[in-house]
This record gives structure tokens, C-alpha cells and sequence, in this order.
């Protein structure tokens, strides 16, 4: 699951959600102005329209701190210790220290992007041999990091949530640079 995409889709959902309460308060504040309702019709439309879109801000919200719970268990889940994912031979040739140059060591940590496991072992190697732990590191991040990292894209959510239909926070540019550093970790 590409939790990234899911909060996207949280977002989006709500977005579309919003576009009749929308709708309503532009349509009684032109009905309002033209004269062809009273102020206290207005008001109760408009008091409707709020109601509604609180209650779909909430309900965005709740799926969203949903998501961060179902993304936290995940992210554990991936970083717990895997056998299976020490018995290649990249973990065989960390494990009997054998001589790699920087440019091997950081080939073995991109291909092994996907397996903490390894990516561990690759680290405890590249603190004993000159100083090569940042080529694992630029991949690894441990679960509480990744859940660090998507619970600060949760929070950003709600300049999104917040935004004004002709707000740029509601545009690709915005959540790219708010999904960029989850982004590489965001499918467990």
C-alpha cells in the first residue's frame, strides 16, 4: 500500500466532498445579493453549509490520523529483524567483511534499498570500513524515523484540509514538496 496516495485520496475525497456545500454558500450569497431571498434564509443556508463542512473536515481528519496508525504498525512490522533477508550473498559478503570500494558498497545498499535488514548490517560494515555507513544510511530510515516523517505529512494535511478552492496548497506543486521526504518510504 502507497500510504502517500492514500492520504492524497483522503484529500481528494474530501475536496469533491466539498464541492456542494461550496456551491451552496456562493448560491446564497448571489441569491442573497440579488434579493431574491431573505437574510435569515441566507444565514440558515449558510449555517448548513459550514455545519457540513466541518463535519467533512473532521471525517477527513479522522481518516487520516487512521492512516498514520495504520502506517506506524506497518512501519514496524517492516523494520522487525528478517532472516530470510540474510540469507543472499550481499548479506554473506557484509557479514564476512569482505573488501568492497565505495562505489560496490553504495550498488549493494541500492539494491538492497527495500530491506532494513540488510540495510542494519550494512551499516555496522560501513562503520567499520572508512566511514561507508552513509551510503546505507541514505536508505534506511528505522520505523519511528518513517513514522516521524508521514506523522509531519499528516500535519501538513491541514494546511490542505484549510486550504481556499484558488489556494496553491490544494495543487501538485504544494504536495509534492509536503510528500517528498515520506515519498521513498511510504510503501511497506
Amino acid at each position: 500500500m502507497n500510504y502517500v496516495q492514500e492520504a492524497r485520496k483522503i484529500i481528494t475525497d474530501y475536496f469533491t466532498a466539498m464541492k456542494p456545500s461550496e456551491q451552496l454558500l456562493k448560491e446564497a450569497a448571489d441569491e442573497l445579493h440579488q434579493g431574491h431571498i431573505t437574510e435569515a434564509y441566507a444565514k440558515e443556508l449558510t449555517a448548513h453549509a459550514a455545519n457540513e463542512q466541518h463535519t467533512l473536515r473532521n471525517n477527513a481528519w479522522s481518516q487520516l490520523e487512521a492512516l498514520l496508525r495504520k502506517f506506524a504498525l506497518a512501519a514496524g512490522l517492516a523494520d522487525a529483524p528478517n532472516g530470510d533477508a540474510l540469507q543472499g550473498g550481499d548479506y554473506k559478503l557484509l557479514a564476512d567483511n569482505f573488501p568492497m570500494s565505495a562505489e560496490e558498497f553504495a550498488a549493494l545498499c541500492e539494491r538492497n534499498k527495500n530491506n532494513p535488514t540488510l540495510l542494519r548490517k550494512a551499516m555496522e560494515y560501513g562503520n567499520k570500513n572508512g566511514g561507508l555507513a552513509p551510503y546505507a544510511k541514505k536508505y534506511y530510515r528505522s520505523a519511528h524515523d518513517r513514522v516521524q516523517l508521514f506523522k509531519t505529512l499528516v500535519q501538513r494535511c491541514g494546511a490542505v484540509l484549510d486550504a481556499e478552492p484558488t489556494s496553491p496548497t490544494r495543487g501538485d506543486a504544494y504536495w509534492n514538496m509536503i510528500a517528498r521526504d515520506v515519498e521513498p518510504w511510504a510503501t511497506l
